[in-house]
Formats: C-alpha cells, structure tokens, sequence
C-alpha cells in the first residue's frame, strides 16, 4: 500500500480497519491495474473477511468499490480491438487468471460486489513540469482528462 515508515502488514491491516467500517472503498493505484496490487488488495480484503466472520455481532454491509488508477496511459480497448469501459478494464484484470491463482481475484470480487473503476491520465507528461504543479502559471499545462 506504500506508507514509508512501515511494514506492509501495517498497512494491511490498516485497510482492513478502513473496509470493515466504511460504506465505501476506495483503492488507489498507479498505471494500470497489475499482480502485485491484486494481490495487495487481497490480502487486505481477506483480513477483513476473517475479522468480520470472528464477531459475529459484526454486520457485513454491502460496500461500494471504486478502484481509482492514477497516471493511467493505456488505451481501453479488448483484444479484438473494441473500446471498453473502464469498468470492463477492471473486471477483465479480475476474472483473468493466468498470471496468478485464482484465490486473490475470488477474495477481491466476494469482498466487493458493488465495483467501478476511474482512470486518470497523468497531468503532465515532463517530470519538471509536474514537479512546480504550485505555481498558478502551471496549471496552463494540464493535460485535459
């Protein structure tokens, strides 16, 4: 999940505190959606399921997802070459298994029924130019979404 200053189990159960109490998750990556964020997500996700089923005084409530790539610079379209949703993005990533078992895509779509994703192109395309984002003059430079 990327905090700095600690461990990635930290971080786990961190989101795992975050899904167990909120209506809505919202999980942030970068790119394009790969292995290593599937499997981070399910890792996370499946804490919370076991937190959930442990008390059972625990009420699942049904949650929204919303999987927002940032910097995201693919173009959407199937392999016959037909655009697609964004959302079709993310539920090809999540019902295609040959890179990886199928356990982390199970545990991701039972956790979360109620999916939609958000791509967003990068603002700028020269590192410099996102690096002074502060200055008012650079907002003339943004990449329109």
């Amino acid at each position: 999940f990327g905090s700095l200053d600690k461990s990635e189990g930290y971080d786990a159960k961190l989101f795992c505190l975050s899904v167990l109490l909120s209506s809505m998750v919202i999980f942030n990556s970068m790119q394009t959606i790969d292995e290593k964020a599937i499997d981070s997500l399910a890792l996370a996700a499946e804490l919370a399921h076991k937190v959930a089923v442990s008390d059972p005084s625990y009420e699942q409530q049904e949650q929204q997802f919303v999987w927002l790539v940032r910097d995201f610079a693919l173009q959407l379209k199937n392999k016959d070459g037909i655009k697609i949703s964004e959302d079709d993005y993310m539920e090809s990533k999540l019902t295609n298994s040959k890179f990886s078992n199928e356990f982390s895509r199970s545990v991701i779509t039972k956790t979360f029924s109620k999916r939609k994703c958000f791509t967003i192109v990068r603002p700028v395309l020269d590192e410099r130019q996102l690096q002074t984002l502060n200055e008012p003059e650079a907002f003339k430079n943004l990449r329109p979404q």
